[in-house]
């Protein structure tokens, strides 16, 4: 695999028919420009983002060069015909204001067109229109607070005074009263911060029924890693980039191709959902077969466990975010951001935003939820209707549809063979692309199909206690799986010329395989213990906890690129170096606020349900245990005992009662 990419690679650079030199890509305007934005507000200045459309007569050489050079291999050039520009129209404009009346937008258009028209045909000798004004801003503006703002800080408030108060309150109880606790005193102490940080900080589960996914959390966390980067790359190029030419050229170099294709990495996730489902299905029907009849119980425990927190983020990236900072690129980056989660939220609590096309902005990352809640209950409905090998057929099917339905995109819509990072997408967050071949949830299907025969074939390899250590082709295959994915990364290269749409259409319908393969083989490999070494590196404690704020980090880390978008106010350069530095950065402080977000609105969650779904018994002095499966515990057979399992997070305080007991 890694060698057939080596050599399309290579097959491929030869293919690129338009590089040029430094010197030819200075003759093009740059296409983004910002004045200094703090001087201009000190001054009482307007401060305009805009963007300005190029233009000339016909003969112009230069025009025809920009052309010619922004739809050669489109797919890692730039559009060149138009500029981006942050102007001070006090400071750079002053010569054209006249009598115009700054606090009339058409009169500040038709200044500042005026003057970078003037300004660019003295240099280039092209023509430029102002075609939109993102926004002006001065420093008499102030952005309200209005009604939703207060209503989402008096959530906010709430969430921190039951916490605080569960905390107390559970800090003064002794043992013996926490032995008598009512089924209310127990909810609220589900926020106690004591017990969240506790079972956060706590190891793996020895549970064999749990256990065996112990591995589980280091994939989360990896792949985490890589969607994440793939988002600290917005920070360079939405807007603010300096060496342009150095970002299209980027894409003929193999580390880079890494980064842009690291967006792929979320088909993992797919997997992972679809191999728990299958697998906690299998076990819950140990004590209760699991029917239709349990399928709004099912639903309300995904809802339950993901929509709490989902909501809180959604709260305050839709009020708050907008009034945390400001910059050249503020309105246009980050109230843009606010104004379209007023507008959709609903649609991200409905889980349907990666089907709504002009919900662009708001939240942009939650597409995965909304995709992995859709296979969900595809996966259940397959799961309840079917056994043994109709369930198989059924499987096959569905992979045949995960491979066709792609392809047909790419031939009805004339498509890309993949979504990748181009440098248009990269500027605009806003293709054809991202949203019919990357966020739509049955183009995903096939990962999530992958991963629940994983699973059943897993819960049928424990139950009859089938091994594959010491196989060395399993091994051999095992160690395979990561340069696999590499692999792939490399080979996507080939698709940045202008492939048929006959080869477009089997690379879109069948690379998922690859990833989905590879991921599956991932998780069998160390739950069968195929290698010590890899086992052991998966299997680490250490990544129980990152595991456990996978979800928190995932669903704050986009604030932090916003903040730190919207607050740039010079260009900044784009190199492998600052990137790293920049994917630590975020990945740090978005670990740092996940912290008490976990602790005080994701952990108490789960267990909250749990109790509320427990049968109340008179000498019930427990509730379910966090991070097992919610399967096994809510469909109980009567007359089963709950008092071994924890008191929420305290695990400490159930082994005190065991010993009295």
């Amino acid at each position: 695999m890694i060698w057939l990419a080596i050599i399309l690679v290579f097959l491929n650079k030869t293919c690129f028919s338009f590089e040029i030199t430094d010197e030819e890509y200075d003759r093009m305007p740059p296409l983004f420009r910002l004045d200094e934005y703090q001087k201009c507000m000190v001054q009482n200045g307007v401060y305009c983002q805009i963007k300005m459309d190029l233009f000339a007569e016909p003969e112009n050489t230069l025009m025809k060069f920009i052309k010619e050079y922004s739809e050669s291999t489109h797919i890692r050039h730039y559009n060149h015909s138009y500029l981006e520009e942050g102007i001070c129209v006090t400071r750079t404009c002053k010569e054209y204001i006249g009598d115009k009346n700054l606090d009339d937008a058409e009169d500040v258009k038709s200044v500042i067109e005026a003057c970078r028209n003037a300004s660019i045909w003295n240099e280039y000798g092209l023509q430029a229109r102002v075609s939109l004004v993102y926004n002006c801003d001065r420093k008499s503006d102030q952005r309200q607070i209005d009604l939703v703002d207060w209503l989402a800080l008096g959530l906010f408030i709430t969430i921190v005074l039951v916490n605080v108060a569960a905390t107390i309150y559970d800090s003064v109880l002794d043992d013996e009263a926490k032995t008598n606790l009512s089924k209310g005193t127990r909810v609220f102490l589900c926020f106690s911060i004591i017990r969240n940080w506790n079972y956060l900080r706590s190891p793996p589960s020895k549970d064999p029924k749990v256990s065996i996914f112990k591995g589980i959390n280091a994939m989360r966390t990896i792949t985490s890693f890589l969607v994440i980067l793939a988002h600290v790359m917005c920070i360079f190029t939405l807007g603010s980039l300096y060496n342009t030419h150095d970002h299209e050229r980027s894409f003929s170099t193999p580390h880079f191709r890494i980064l842009w294709h690291g967006m792929h990495s979320v088909q993992m996730f797919f997997v992972m959902s679809g191999l728990l489902l299958a697998y906690n299905m299998e076990a819950g029907s140990e004590t209760r077969p699991i029917t239709w009849k349990m399928v709004p119980l099912i639903g309300l425990h995904r809802f339950w466990r993901l929509t709490p927190a989902f909501a809180v983020m959604l709260a305050f990236t839709a009020t708050w975010l907008r009034h945390l900072g400001s910059g050249p690129l503020w309105t246009k980056q980050v109230v843009s951001v606010t104004e379209q989660c007023r507008q959709y939220w609903w649609t991200h609590l409905l889980y349907i935003n990666n089907y709504v096309a002009s919900n662009v902005l708001c939240a942009v990352h939650t597409w995965y939820s909304a995709a992995d809640t859709q296979m969900f209950y595809i996966g259940l409905a397959v799961h309840i209707m079917t056994k043994g090998r109709k369930r198989n057929l059924v499987l096959a099917a569905l992979t045949i549809l995960g491979i066709v339905l792609p392809a047909l995109h790419v031939w009805y819509y004339d498509t890309h063979a993949f979504m990748v990072f181009t440098p248009e997408f990269a500027r605009t967050i806003n293709t054809d692309d991202f949203r019919l071949v990357y966020v739509i949830g049955h183009n995903n299907i096939i990962c999530y199909v992958f991963g629940m025969y994983a699973g059943y074939r897993l819960y049928e390899y424990r139950k009859k206690g089938t091994t594959f250590a010491g196989s060395k082709i399993y091994k051999y295959i095992y160690w395979a799986c990561i340069p696999m994915i590499i692999g792939l990364a490399l080979l996507g290269s080939v698709f940045y010329s202008s492939p048929t749409l006959l080869v477009r259409m089997v690379y879109q319908g069948t690379h998922r395989i690859v990833i989905g393969g590879a991921a599956v083989y991932l998780i069998l490999g160390f739950t069968m213990k195929l290698d010590n070494f890899l086992t052991s590196m998966f299997e680490w404690d250490g990544w129980a906890v990152s595991g456990r704020l996978t979800y928190s980090v995932y669903l704050l880390h986009m604030n932090v690129v916003h903040y730190i978008i919207g607050s740039k106010s010079v260009l900044v350069e784009l190199n492998y170096f600052s990137a790293m530095l920049m994917q630590f950065g975020v990945l740090t402080v978005a670990y740092l606020i996940s912290i008490p977000f976990y602790l005080m609105v994701e952990a108490p969650m789960d267990p909250i349900l749990k109790l509320v779904l427990t049968p109340a018994k008179r000498d019930d002095k427990c509730i379910p245990e966090h991070g097992k499966s919610y399967i096994t515990q809510v469909y109980k057979k009567k007359g089963e005992e709950n008092e071994k399992q924890p008191i929420g997070n305290d695990a400490k305080t159930t082994q005190e009662e065991n010993k009295k007991k």
